[in-house]
């Protein structure tokens, strides 16, 4: 999904397959105050073997120039 007033990505979602089992996911997008897309979470379940993973990026740093 793709925001229409910025065209930056809000959310992907996928679907593969991981040597035979299957796989699908979702990937969510935020906006730093610089305007500057980032990935904010990722969920990825992997149902054949009973596995979800959710992980959220945090404590990012804005370098000094």
């Amino acid at each position: 999904m793709i925001d229409p007033k910025t065209n930056l990505f809000i959310k992907k979602t996928f679907s593969s397959f991981l040597n035979k089992d299957a796989i699908n996911g979702e990937v969510n997008y935020e906006k730093f105050s610089s305007g500057v897309n980032h990935v904010s979470t990722t969920i990825l379940n992997l149902a054949t073997k009973g596995a979800v993973m959710n992980a959220k990026n945090q404590d990012y740093s804005q370098r000094v120039k």
